[in-house]
């Protein structure tokens, strides 16, 4: 269970999971959630961005017992029939794999979206059609059968979702717990995976919004920043990425696509992580300091309510948990929806996860503490980076 794996007595007062998007490759959500459950972990408060906000939405629309079913039935409906995948000659797969990918580039994919009948071209201006290659309805009509709104609204579970602003450029989160966000429509979720030009923007309260991709393809602001908020929690946050940095050097046409896919959307991700990390422990530094200093209020540190000695950093652990695509992945794979490549990711997913949770690198053994002025052990924050079956856990500004 949770509380056990995380190395205490208690739960942690925040177990977080941030999904980043990446179309059909977002089926390793799945195994990865599967993998969770598995070991205890319900998540307190979900975000995503693009497919990560469909597949977040299915968890914190649903109650805890129907989160894996309903994942795991959206991604049957839009995955494509196995039927002529058991003809595939050996050696032909990732053919086979690039022409599923074409199909739904030309063709749509099935409860998930459909080619406009009008070229954009030839449509009315300021219309869906002349604005967005793909009709989202059938998605719609999927998620409003799969998702409780009433449930999102009640905020059982935390929902963030990343959006785009069309006028501005600008990043922003829609969050069931904010009530100007509320009430959360499916709108706010078409919203978060509206990447141009595929699909029109969608506007809620008078504002067009974009893929929230587009900007920051990883959801983690909103839990950081809360945690910026809130330093005393304990906090136990999953990252599970769908693009990693590659450091061999691109042979191909379509290698040099998938290299520009990785640095588009996973570049700034580590860097990212690292450096809220480390102000979370420059910030538990300076605390350390002013409880030193004569006149800590005068000090220009900060000093938190009920004076020096008596504020505590809780722990924060941030695991970031990355796919790598399998020999036969190609880079339309965020379009390959067969049904042996969704298996192959949510395998995946699950084994990667899997692996995460025996070695727990959150656990106390590995994340020393350090001495405060009163020689009390004080938290820090930590960052585990998981990439082909090996963790790698920093803390910096420690």
């Amino acid at each position: 269970m949770v509380a056990s794996t995380f190395g205490g007595s208690q739960r942690p007062q925040l177990v977080a999971l941030a999904l980043q998007g990446g179309g059909a490759i977002g089926a390793y959500h799945v195994g990865a959630f599967r993998a969770l459950k598995e070991a205890g972990f319900t998540p307190d408060w979900v975000t995503g961005v693009s497919i990560g906000t469909i597949n977040a939405a299915l968890i914190a629309g649903n109650e805890p017992h129907e989160q894996l079913p309903r994942l795991e039935e959206f991604w049957r409906l839009v995955s494509d029939p196995a039927i002529f995948e058991a003809f595939v000659p050996p050696g032909f797969q990732r053919l086979y794999n690039t022409s599923s990918a074409i199909q739904s580039l030309l063709f749509g994919q099935p409860n998930f979206s459909r080619p406009f009948f009008i070229n954009p071209y030839f449509a009315p201006p300021g219309t869906p059609p002349a604005t967005g290659i793909y009709d989202n309805s059938p998605l719609r009509a999927t998620l409003s059968r799969l998702v409780n709104l009433d449930r999102i609204n009640n905020v059982r579970t935390r929902l963030s979702v990343g959006v785009t602003q069309v006028n501005t450029g600008d990043a922003y989160y829609f969050d069931n717990n904010n009530e100007k966000d509320r009430p959360f429509t499916l709108n706010n979720i078409l919203a978060s995976s509206a990447i141009p030009p595929l699909y029109a923007g969608v506007r809620i309260n008078g504002e067009l919004y974009w893929d929230g991709g587009i900007v920051d393809n990883t959801p983690l602001d909103p839990v950081l920043d809360d945690q910026d908020r809130h330093p005393e929690r304990d906090a136990l946050v999953f990252m599970v990425d769908l693009w990693s940095i590659n450091p061999e050097e691109p042979r191909t046409i379509d290698e040099v696509m998938w290299r520009y896919n990785e640095i588009q959307f996973a570049s700034r991700t580590d860097r990212h992580i690292k450096q809220h990390v480390e102000r979370q422990n420059l910030r538990r530094q300076m605390q350390m300091i002013a409880e030193r200093v004569a006149e800590p209020e005068r000090s220009g540190l900060p000093v938190f309510e009920g004076g020096a000695g008596t504020f505590k950093f809780g722990k924060l652990d941030i695991v970031r948990v990355v796919y790598e695509p399998g020999v036969n992945q190609t880079s339309l794979s965020y379009l390959d929806f067969s049904n042996s490549s969704i298996q192959e990711r949510i395998a995946a997913g699950y084994d990667d996860m899997k692996l995460v949770l025996e070695q727990a690198p959150w656990l106390e053994k590995h994340t020393p503490r350090s001495l405060d002025a009163a020689g009390i052990a004080q938290p820090r924050a930590t960052y585990h980076r998981v990439r082909r079956g090996k963790i790698q856990s920093v803390t910096p500004g420690m």
